[in-house]
């Protein structure tokens, strides 16, 4: 991370995109794409407008290729430096450089304003290692002006297996020309020589002499010097970051009261504005003088930068003092599209409305921001007892569609996933107004709450589309989607009957039937197994694997050559696994022995790695290996951005190492990361779910599974088990052939997508 010379601090990241400007109490992106907050409802996204690899997933970059070299070589950063030394070219002052561990580089992005942040651009590379070692970590100038940038020095980044080496990193320095070697020692200088140096060109120099001042005015040292110059240089310098570098030491040195900052609030320079708001916050709450200061600027105030530090304010401020402020930065209607001011002003108004729910329905029928209006509403409903009349009256006090559109989608994705409500009054007769506006996007809505209040018309239309085996396939998927949610909607009946008789919908209703079916539904499956397509049969047998009475039923099916043991996936074996039946588990074993003696597994190992040569391997043919892979593998894993994620992705690991593939197929639970631990929920009526815990409170548990995420209530739920094993199974090659693991794995090394070859039962 680094600082520009106004103060914004920008980092770089690995994974997601690289370059964030970092405000306080923002929410970001991040990469499990979970909030800290269940009520912000959405993050703020980096400045980049360009990646350092080129496309696609990010697990791609980890390959070497062209067009990742052109992007900037790869995701993977570490460190930050924005140049604000004195040895280097001028062109490079202001710009942020970060290291590319993949592409063996250092990047060079250009940082330039953009509403009430920045955007990131993408300029040449700065510098090459060309070695294929080189994995800087840090990168800094020094108080001459150069720059020094330590090298890890590592054939791998972080997905190796032959350990790190501890004993070859370096450091280099980069300078430009003749260069005078730096021999001051700053803690020697007097007060005034520091405060002298707030002037100098190299801002290391300034950092350090602000930290020593700092330090002294801590410990009592005299700095009346100092504080002196650094008044006059903020009051009479015209240079916007001469006077910036003045108030922040200042401030360090607590030599400002909120009287003087307040009068930085006049000043003509929107960055003295600005840090002034940040910094009468940032400690104190405000006198009733300043608040007020600071809702006229929040109407008044033409710069954006400014507004975004306002907004910024709220959180700091008692939340009875946030709604002036926020009633002044919500009537800015060209702040709508702003990256972050949006956002920024819900963070500081979301405790607002639980605190006072009508007046918040004020700032929303007031506001000129449409996200805020439909946040407002989504959160005033968000509870567990929702009061939905108030909500749906504030579209009476609304002349454009538009806004009602904000409101009416507010209020549908604060009720989603709400059981058991009831209509609210005259909502018939609304409906009737909704179903007919010339809006489609207001109807599609409307439809929605219909549902979700249970209205037994619409819910009726609904599932008369869906079963119209001649009404346009569209419009009954998009009835299908309306329906699943609701536990009235379609009945397992229903998905039965889509199952036999409707291929377009089939997909959609074998997944539903995972969650509601009935004794009679494995039955009906294996009846149209053999009509199924290769995914289609994946997702009934991930049906079959949810009960007990429907395993005995598959296993039965399985020895009948009904069903081949090849449809069974990785993630359906482990959960027929789960069940505690000595009987099912002797009839598994016989068909995916699991080898579990540690000598045996060792034995497999020894006699596939020999086997699974480089001479072999070249034999094989990675389409064939891609089917395997596809009615195997990628019900879980990822590669080449195609399959599952509930397990790892496969793109950048160690898969083009047949030993280290061998190892982990043969003995999965060997080495196991805690995040792929696999949790087994039995429901009272016995049921049997098996996935990843994504949340769990007194309430209920969330888990993520292959197909989709579930949210079980806990009153309902018999066993939760938390196991030591794998996501995949032992025993799963025993069903492979040694041609069909040679494929796998010439498959699984190849260095981009290959189609996939026709089965071969």
């Amino acid at each position: 991370a680094d600082f520009n010379e106004h103060g914004d601090l920008f980092t770089v990241n690995t994974v997601t995109a690289h370059l964030w400007h970092i405000v306080p109490g923002m929410i970001c992106e991040m990469r499990a794409r979970e909030s800290v907050s269940p009520y912000s409802y959405a993050s703020i996204q980096s400045i980049g407008d360009h990646l350092h690899w080129g496309g696609g997933r990010w697990t791609n970059s980890r390959e070497t290729t062209d067009a990742h070299s052109v992007a900037g070589g790869g995701h993977a950063h570490c460190g930050a430096m924005i140049y604000y030394g004195d040895n280097w070219p001028e062109k490079y002052r202001g710009t942020l450089f970060t290291n590319n561990l993949h592409g063996n580089r250092v990047n060079n992005d250009i940082i330039r304003p953009h509403g009430s942040s920045f955007v990131g651009g993408h300029n040449d590379d700065f510098l090459f290692a060309n070695d294929a070692w080189f994995r800087g970590l840090s990168i800094k100038y020094g108080p001459d002006g150069g720059v020094f940038i330590s090298d890890w020095h590592d054939f791998g980044e972080c997905h190796d297996s032959d350990g790190s080496h501890r004993t070859s990193g370096r450091i280099y320095k980069v300078t430009y020309g003749e260069i005078e070697p730096f021999d001051m020692d700053l803690g020697n200088l007097t007060d005034g020589q520091l405060a002298e140096l707030h002037y100098h060109k190299n801002e290391w120099l300034v950092r350090h002499s602000r930290r020593i001042l700092h330090e002294r005015a801590v410990n009592g040292e005299p700095i009346a010097k100092a504080v002196g110059m650094l008044k006059k240089q903020l009051a009479d310098e015209s240079d916007t970051v001469l006077r910036l570098r003045a108030l922040w030491s200042l401030y360090n040195m607590d030599q400002l009261a909120e009287g003087h900052l307040a009068e930085l609030l006049e000043s003509s320079d929107e960055h003295l504005r600005r840090w002034a708001v940040r910094l009468i916050v940032d400690q104190r709450e405000p006198s009733g003088f300043v608040l007020k200061k600071l809702a006229v600027m929040s109407v008044a105030d033409q710069s954006q930068p400014v507004r975004l530090q306002l907004a910024i304010a709220l959180q700091k401020l008692p939340v009875n003092s946030r709604w002036n402020i926020a009633k002044g930065l919500m009537g800015h209607l060209e702040d709508a599209r702003d990256q972050f001011l949006p956002l920024m002003i819900w963070y500081g108004i979301e405790p607002l409305v639980q605190r006072n729910t009508q007046r918040a329905y004020e700032l929303a029928a007031l506001s000129r921001i449409p996200l805020l209006r439909q946040y407002i509403v989504r959160r005033s409903v968000d509870v567990d007892a929702p009061e939905m009349e108030s909500a749906l009256g504030l579209l009476n006090q609304l002349e454009s569609d538009f806004e009602k559109l904000d409101v009416l989608t507010g209020l549908a994705d604060g009720l989603n996933g709400k059981q058991g409500l009831s209509q609210p009054a005259n909502w018939r007769k609304l409906y009737t107004t909704l179903s007919n506006s010339p809006m489609p996007e207001i109807r599609s809505v409307s439809v929605t709450l219909a549902t979700t209040f249970g209205d037994e018309e619409v819910i009726s239309s609904l599932r008369a589309t869906v079963m119209d085996l001649d009404a346009p396939v569209e419009d009954r998927d998009a009835a299908f989607q309306s329906l699943l949610p609701i536990e009235s909607g379609l009945a397992a009946e229903h998905l039965h009957q889509i199952v036999k008789a409707s291929p377009a919908l089939r997909s959609a209703a074998l997944k539903a039937l995972v969650f509601k079916h009935t004794p009679d539904t494995a039955n009906l499956l294996l009846e149209v197994f053999a009509e199924l397509s290769e995914n289609e049969k994946q997702e009934a047998v991930a049906v079959m694997a949810t009960r007990l009475d429907f395993a005995t039923s598959l296993l039965d099916a399985i020895d009948a050559d009904i069903v081949a043991v090849a449809d069974v996936s990785a993630y359906a074996l482990q959960q027929l696994r789960s069940f505690t039946d000595e009987e099912l588990s002797g009839r598994i074993e016989g068909h995916w022995s699991s080898e579990s003696a540690q000598g045996k597994k060792a034995d497999e190992i020894a006699r596939y790695v020999e086997l699974m040569d480089s001479d072999y391997l070249a034999t094989g043919d990675a389409g064939v290996g891609r089917a395997v892979f596809n009615r195997t593998c990628a019900k879980c894993h990822t590669l080449f951005g195609e399959g599952g994620t509930i397990g790892p992705d496969l793109t950048g690991s160690g898969r083009k190492k047949a030993d280290y593939v061998i190892t982990n197929l043969v003995d999965p639970t060997a080495t196991i990361d805690q995040a792929y631990r696999l949790t087994t929920v039995i429901t009272a009526d016995g049921r049997l779910y098996t996935g990843f815990v994504i949340k769990q409170d007194d309430a209920e548990i969330t888990l993520r599974m292959p197909d989709a995420e579930v949210k079980l209530d806990m009153q309902k739920v018999d066993e939760i088990v938390t196991g030591n094993k794998s996501l995949m199974p032992e025993g799963m090659l025993n069903s492979f052939t040694d041609e069909e693991v040679r494929d796998l794995l010439r498959y699984l090394q190849s260095d981009t997508q290959v189609a996939p070859a026709a089965r071969a039962d």
